[in-house]
């Protein structure tokens, strides 16, 4: 039976293995002067899906007599002689050429690094400390021993000194490290030595549309080297009941939505009346991303509501917030209401009116559709529609939608009335305004209890602008 390869062997079989997928090598690395060699303390490299050309340098390069900060970004070529150069404990850097081993005290004899493999996907790629990617990531690990047991303090001041005093300052070594090298670990004396070589696969499902309801456009992203057919969408749908529906659809070149770079492609998927829906992306073979999302279905019970009548048995405290009875019901609790019936409906909401959080010039609360562009703008009151506050909630609304662009902005006066006068009607037509009033409020209370969901609540709310027409609305995104 034969040797079994080693970590750096396996990572540069598979990365030879795969799909084209990276054009450049960048190469980044910290060194120190130590008696005739220069030692790599802490390297960086990256495989990247464009030409060398295509990318600046990174912000610092230092060579000095006693440390470097260097970098190195080239053709993807080069990959053999990278390899070679790890499995023999050496990091060529430009013309400088470092050692990647530690020396052992007593006797200072070299130890190589300790080298592992992993594949790391996305979900943790964006926070593991050695990678910071946001795509599924191939990686290769050398660790060696700890940076202080073979650089001096006084070497790891001056260099911080050093750094902090060039014409492009960082605060020293871990400003470097964490600004530099893709790395969320902070860099102390007590460090260990590593070298860390990244294979991204620079494919990921980037959003989910709602095009109507319970239709969805899903658009992916590959490499720029990528070709359509290389891609399938494996979509996963869990009833409340009875089996799982499960479907997979390849792409192909009617797909692509842009190829300027990136390739960007879209699929179109009915969802049946499912809560649950895992969506896999999967290129050659092998599955690169996963998005899970929950929908309400009006087969399974709304946690939201749940868990309110848990705390608020009967939802009494629901109805009386709702429900202001009295002389003079205040505004800000009936906000609170508002806000709990929202949320209870699926909405991300937020409130603003309120006393203790209170803003200049706000509107009285927020509420978002997921996976959606869609955002609801509240006035609340207890009282009737006063034109001249509609007028100013609709100026607000204004600046609202010059911050958000990309989203449609209902304005909507809530108020706890019964009805409101023809006056009160006509002003908040002619400003665009949706009116929901006593009725409706019980309305949407009952469909937060069928657990419908936010998008179908939003469509709703619209029709309660008076003289408005059920357009489409703007395709959500998640």
């Amino acid at each position: 039976m034969g040797e079994k390869p080693s970590a750096v062997e396996q990572f540069a079989d598979r990365v030879r293995a795969a799909l084209p997928t990276w054009r450049a090598i960048d190469t980044r690395s910290i060194c120190f002067h130590q008696g005739d060699d220069w030692r790599s303390i802490l390297a960086s490299i990256r495989l990247l899906p464009g030409r060398p050309d295509e990318y600046e340098p990174m912000e610092l390069e230092y060579e000095g007599n006693h440390f470097a900060v260097l970098q190195e970004i080239a053709d993807f070529s080069k990959l053999g002689e990278l390899v070679e150069g790890l499995l023999h404990d050496r990091l060529r850097v430009r013309s400088r050429d470092a050692r990647l081993d530690c020396p052992e005290p007593p006797t200072n004899q070299p130890r190589p690094y300790y080298y592992s493999m992993r594949l790391v996907e996305r979900v943790w790629a964006r926070q593991y400390h050695f990678v910071m990617s946001d795509f599924q990531t191939l990686v290769l690990q050398g660790s060696g021993q700890q940076i202080g047991s073979f650089v001096s303090q006084e070497e790891l001041d001056r260099a911080s000194v050093a750094l902090t005093a060039h014409q492009k300052p960082f605060n020293g070594l871990d400003d470097v490290v964490q600004s530099l090298f893709y790395s969320g670990a902070e860099f102390a004396r007590g460090s260990i030595a590593t070298v860390t070589v990244s294979a991204p696969a620079y494919s990921h499902i980037e959003k989910i549309e709602e095009v109507r309801g319970r239709t969805y456009d899903i658009t992916v992203m590959g490499p720029p080297s990528a070709r359509p057919d290389e891609f399938r969408l494996n979509v996963i749908m869990r009833p409340a009941s009875g089996p799982s529906i499960r479907r997979s659809m390849r792409f192909a070149k009617r797909d692509v939505a842009s190829h300027g770079g990136y390739l960007r492609m879209k699929k179109r998927v009915q969802v049946v009346d499912a809560p649950f829906v895992e969506a896999f992306l999967v290129r050659g073979g092998e599955p690169v991303d996963l998005s899970s999302f929950y929908l309400p279905t009006s087969s399974t019970a709304n946690p939201r509501l749940n868990a309110q009548l848990t705390f608020d048995p009967d939802g009494k405290k629901l109805t009386e917030l709702l429900f202001p009875t009295g002389e003079r019901p205040r505004a800000d609790t009936f906000e609170i209401g508002i806000s709990w019936l929202l949320f209870l409906c699926g909405f991300q909401t937020v409130s603003h009116g309120l006393h203790a959080g209170k803003l200049n010039d706000e509107v009285d609360c927020l509420a978002f559709v997921p996976l959606s562009r869609n955002v609801l703008a509240i006035e609340c009151t207890t009282a009737d529609l006063n034109p001249t506050k509609l007028v100013k909630f609709a100026n607000r609304c204004s600046l609202l939608r010059e911050a958000l662009p990309d989203f449609e902005v209902l304005p909507m006066a809530a108020t706890s009335v019964g009805q409101v006068t023809t006056t009160e009607s006509k002003t908040a037509a002619e400003l665009g305004i949706a009116v929901l009033t006593r009725p409706e409020i019980e309305e949407v209370l009952r469909r937060a209890g069928d657990n419908a969901a936010p998008s179908e609540i939003y469509q709703f709310f619209r029709t309660k602008v008076v003289g408005s027409f059920d357009r489409d609305p703007r395709s959500p995104v998640f």
